[in-house]
């Protein structure tokens, strides 16, 4: 196929060929400057096979049925992993010096964890990982700098997490908690400040505006933002 591409989604159930051999004769193929990023689609499958798909080239795997918002998150972190092999030479401009600061990321879709926290760490944070309701306030007990919070969350919302964060805190310091969703209308905002949250992020979350959030709440905690404005 002579048209060029910068992302394929291949389908693992191809009838005419093996998607396997597939992936590895594209990125063989000669005459090719720039390889395109292969995304592998698959259904539920063990661990082993998505092993075999990342040796035959492929750069992540999607299971069906796949939800938009991780197909969303899964295409902006490859693209991101694109760009850095096109021009390698390049370095990233969203790169701050480390902030090292303690973020606790609670949420649940493993995809959007692997793209969040790889933001976060690129940006020198260390970064502590709670996959549902119940281990957010738990954690929430740890002295956090930052805390994003997802909205839908399976056993309790972000909104009453934070509800119940905001009253254990009282008179205590307050964290900055911002609200990671997927829906951008008004009225979601609104229900996110009034239980006590601080600011909201639209998924996905580009590193640009993930800075802007550092440097907006992150610099409210220390009084220093140097390390940001390299």
């Amino acid at each position: 196929y002579k048209e060029t591409f910068d992302i394929a989604i291949i389908d693992q159930q191809l009838s005419s060929c093996d998607a396997m051999q597939l992936g590895i004769r594209i990125n063989n193929q000669v005459g090719l400057t720039v390889r395109p990023m292969l995304l592998l689609l698959m259904p539920p499958s063990p661990v082993t096979a998505k092993e075999r798909a990342k040796a035959a080239g492929f750069f992540d795997c999607l299971t069906k049925p796949v939800h938009p918002s991780e197909l969303l998150m899964t295409l902006t972190a490859t693209w991101e992993k694109w760009k850095d092999k096109s021009n390698p030479q390049k370095k990233a401009t969203y790169l701050p010096a480390p902030l090292q600061w303690h973020v606790l990321l609670v949420e649940d879709s493993p995809v959007v964890q692997r793209v969040h926290v790889k933001m976060l760490e690129k940006l020198g944070c260390q970064v502590d990982l709670a996959e549902n309701a119940l281990q957010a306030l738990s954690m929430s007990n740890n002295d956090y700098d930052i805390i994003f919070m997802d909205i839908g969350l399976p056993e309790m919302s972000g909104l009453e997490v934070t509800e119940e964060i905001r009253r254990r805190e009282k008179n205590l310091k307050h964290t900055p908690i911002i609200a990671v969703t997927g829906f951008a209308h008004e009225e979601d905002k609104k229900n996110c400040l009034m239980v006590g949250m601080d600011d909201v992020a639209i998924k996905p979350i580009k590193p640009e505006e993930l800075k802007e959030l550092l440097l907006k709440w992150g610099a409210k905690q220390y009084n220093n933002t140097d390390c940001l404005n390299e």
